[in-house]
């Protein structure tokens, strides 16, 4: 989507990133609920297309070398359904332009290459439930909800509000009535998503943008 400026014929992209939340009512959820009370979601992966064919985030449920360690994962909205189909999923996205989307495909790109050196980080777990606050960065270590406050960051994007990424769970990253960052586009069962729909509301948004920036 791009926008046009009357003054100096300037383009200004506006590239859509979707953050997708889960809860699964799998095993996982419900132990880590019996320490952590009143979430929503306990699962977080970040997406560049509507239809979320490719979802990036951090999952312990790799093998590797038939050693468990778990890691960066590449999942799916299909993959999603499949496994979980009573699932509750909450998608929202943030626009951003060129260069700030640039930053976030390089952090993604990062873990890519370093796939084999991340581990699903029980640590990170542990000290997200008690507070303990670490150095934020890009590390190989991390969980799901720490990988995408990781990514958001490194283009300066805080949807989370709290400083230290290694603490921040899944429903920190849902929408928030005042964060006017972050625009929700879908929420339910994971079996009425409709990647159409959610496409046209991205289209909407990125027209009423275009809309608001000509009438200045």
């Amino acid at each position: 989507h791009n926008i046009t400026s009357r003054k100096d014929n300037t383009q200004y992209s506006i590239m859509p990133v979707y953050i997708v939340l889960l809860y699964s009512d799998s095993t996982f959820d419900h132990i880590v609920e019996k320490f952590v009370k009143d979430q929503d979601y306990w699962h977080a992966s970040i997406a560049f297309d509507p239809e979320l064919k490719y979802c990036y985030s951090f999952n312990f449920g790799e093998a590797e070398a038939n050693k468990f360690k778990g890691g960066l994962s590449f999942e799916s909205y299909d993959m999603y359904k499949e496994a979980h189909p009573n699932a509750e999923m909450q998608i929202n996205c943030v626009l951003l332009d060129k260069e700030s989307y640039n930053f976030v495909l390089d952090a993604v790109d990062f873990y890519i290459k370093n796939k084999k050196k991340t581990k699903y980080s029980f640590v990170n777990l542990a000290y997200s439930f008690v507070g303990h606050k670490t150095k934020n960065g890009l590390k190989y270590n991390l969980v799901c909800s720490t990988f995408v406050d990781t990514i958001l960051k490194s283009a300066d994007v805080d949807i989370s509000n709290k400083k230290y990424s290694n603490l921040v769970k899944p429903d920190d990253l849902k929408k928030k009535n005042d964060n006017k960052k972050q625009f929700k586009l879908f929420e339910g069962n994971i079996l009425k998503y409709s990647w159409q729909k959610v496409k046209e509301k991205v289209e909407q948004l990125c027209t009423n943008i275009k809309n608001s920036w000509f009438s200045k």
